[in-house]
C-alpha cells in the first residue's frame, strides 16, 4: 500500500514537494520522475500536515501532526533544523499540538513562521536559530497568506477571522470577519490588494486589502 499524499508545494514547476500521512516527506522531480527522500532517520511521527518551499526552492519547511516542524535541504534531503511550538514555550515543554500552517515571509526571506491548532504562531529566524515572536492567538490556525514583496501575513483560523499580523514586529493589523466557521484556504492576487478565503461555511469571501497592506 502507496502511503496518501497529505501536502504539495510545487518548485517552479519543475520539482514538487510532498508530505505522507506516513511522516516522511519527498522532493520529486516532474520531468524524470525521480525523488529525494528527506533523511528517513528524521521522519515525522505522523502525518504531514502542511509544506511550503522557500523562494530560493533550496530550502522547505514541514510541519505535522505530531507538532514537530522541519527545514530541509530540497536537493540533497538533509534536515536543517527539527522545531516545535512548545520549544518556546515560556512554561517549559508540555505537550506538542498539530502544526497546520507552514510559510516564509515574502519579504524577510530568513524569517520562517509555522502555526498550532492551538493558535500559536512561531516566527523564527532562519539565519540566527531563534525565535523572533511568540504569537498566541484566541482561535487555532488553520492557513497562512503572505501577500507578495510585504512584511505581513494572513492567517485563516478555526472561529472563521482571517486575523493580519506584522512578521517584524509581531503585532496585530486588523480582522477580516464574515465567516462562520474555520477558514480553509486563503488566496492574495498578484499585487497583495485582494486576499479571497473560502470556509467550511461553504462561502468565498473577497476583501479589498490594498489599505492594510500599506507600511
Amino acid at each position: 500500500m502507496v502511503d496518501a499524499a497529505r501536502n504539495t508545494e510545487w518548485d517552479l514547476g519543475k520539482r514538487v514537494v510532498v508530505g505522507y500521512s506516513n511522516g516522511s516527506v519527498r522532493v520529486i522531480d516532474v520531468k524524470t520522475e525521480s525523488a529525494v527522500k528527506v533523511d528517513s532517520s528524521s521522519n515525522f511521527n505522523g502525518s504531514v500536515i502542511a509544506v511550503t518551499c522557500h523562494a530560493d526552492n533550496v530550502v522547505a519547511i514541514a510541519g505535522s501532526l505530531d507538532g514537530d516542524v522541519k527545514l530541509f535541504n530540497t536537493n540533497t534531503g538533509k534536515v536543517l533544523q527539527s522545531l516545535s511550538t512548545e520549544q518556546f514555550n515560556s512554561g517549559g515543554l508540555q505537550h506538542k499540538y498539530s502544526i497546520e500552517a507552514v510559510g516564509f515571509c515574502s519579504s524577510v526571506q530568513h524569517l520562517a513562521l509555522f502555526a498550532d491548532i492551538r493558535g500559536t504562531i512561531i516566527v523564527y529566524d532562519t539565519n540566527n536559530q531563534v525565535a523572533r515572536h511568540v504569537i498566541t492567538q484566541p482561535a487555532g490556525v488553520t492557513r497562512f497568506c503572505f501577500p507578495p514583496s510585504s512584511p505581513y501575513v494572513f492567517v485563516g483560523s478555526t472561529d472563521g477571522v482571517v486575523r493580519q499580523y506584522d512578521v517584524l514586529a509581531g503585532k496585530l493589523l486588523c480582522k477580516l470577519v464574515g465567516h462562520e466557521s474555520e477558514i480553509m484556504s486563503l488566496s492574495s492576487d498578484g499585487t497583495g490588494s485582494i486576499l479571497a478565503s473560502t470556509s467550511n461555511d461553504k462561502i468565498v469571501r473577497i476583501f479589498n486589502v490594498s489599505s492594510s497592506n500599506k507600511s
